[in-house]
């Protein structure tokens, strides 16, 4: 490309050349004036020497190739820069992300076990709390009576001898045969009489539901708490699969509840979710556990269980009441 252009200046020139030897006044031919600024005409001079305008054209022609050049490498030096800038800044941001990403396993992972170990904090709580209430609760021990020594009536010693010290002996007794003093005798048991079988009465069959009925009017009308938590605990004992017996454990806790024993009315009310978690009576003794460590100031394992009651039984009327605890702690 190089050598076609510099041919083809050497041939412009040459015909330059031969217009101005015939004589043609139109063979003024412009040279390239400097960089920016438009052509200038030939002067007589480089007409006359033609070889000097092209030598000034080639170098002419060389500064500005080396200029573009160099503008080149610098427009390539600058891309390169631009590239390495944003390859930098996509590493950037793909660390970036990465680090989020782990931050928000790592989040997930720490709260998790926080919900873990509020749970477990909340069991601890409540065990403890049932340990303290079994503490304080008074164990009343019945005596046994001590069984009698005394032998019963016509039943001879062990050693088969019958006392006869301080009786007088006789020689009349000893002719008819008595035994003496200290002589052994023989004992012969009495046959028994063939008597005919008493006839039992037979008992009428046991009505459930009237002992619980008659255990819940000892609670609430005669307000009689002990009475009532001894019928209820031998229905419990009687029918432990019936249908009343979660109401009759709830009852149970309800009646220490009513005597502000909170300690024994949590105990009672725990037995109701251990034992009969899906009866009707569940969410009500879970609430009145909940309010019955309230009651004695241990405010966090009531917050807690009062969750639950919000959590498993959302649409019972403990779940509202429970809100309503919340809302007020």
């Amino acid at each position: 490309m190089k050598t076609f252009k510099a041919s083809r200046l050497r041939a412009f020139s040459l015909v330059a050349l031969s217009l101005v030897l015939l004589g043609c006044p139109e063979a003024n031919i412009p040279v390239e004036g400097p960089t920016g600024s438009p052509p200038l005409p030939a002067s007589p001079a480089q007409i006359q020497n033609p070889s000097v305008d092209v030598a000034a054209i080639e170098e002419n022609l060389k500064g500005l190739r080396r200029g573009m050049r160099n503008q080149e490498q610098r427009i390539e030096e600058a891309r390169e820069a631009i590239q390495g800038v944003t390859d930098e800044v996509e590493r950037a941001r793909k660390d970036s992300e990465k680090s989020l990403e782990e931050a928000g396993k790592t989040i997930a992972k720490l709260q998790e076990r926080i919900g873990k170990l509020e749970k477990e904090v909340s069991l601890l709580r409540s065990k403890a709390a049932l340990v303290a209430a079994e503490k304080k609760v008074e164990v009343v021990v019945t005596p046994v009576g001590v069984a009698s020594r005394m032998s019963p009536v016509g039943v001879p010693p062990a050693d088969g001898r019958i006392a006869t010290a301080g009786l007088p002996q006789s020689r009349n007794a000893q002719a008819v045969g008595l035994p003496a003093a200290g002589e052994r005798i023989a004992v012969i048991p009495e046959e028994p009489v063939n008597r005919p079988p008493q006839t039992a009465p037979v008992p009428m069959p046991p009505d459930p539901e009237e002992d619980y009925t008659r255990a819940i009017r000892v609670l609430r009308d005669e307000r009689n708490f002990s009475k009532a938590r001894g019928l209820l605990n031998g229905f419990i004992s009687e029918y432990p699969t019936h249908e009343l017996a979660d109401d009759a454990q709830y009852w149970i806790g309800q009646s220490y509840y009513q005597e502000k024993n909170f300690e024994r009315a949590i105990l009672a009310f725990n037995k109701v979710q251990v034992d009969y978690a899906n009866g009707d009576k569940a969410p009500e003794a879970l609430l009145l556990e909940a309010l019955s460590f309230l009651n004695i100031d241990d405010r966090a394992s009531a917050r807690e269980l009062l969750g639950q009651v919000i959590a498993k039984y959302p649409e019972s009327s403990a779940a509202s009441t429970a809100r309503k605890r919340l809302d007020s702690l």
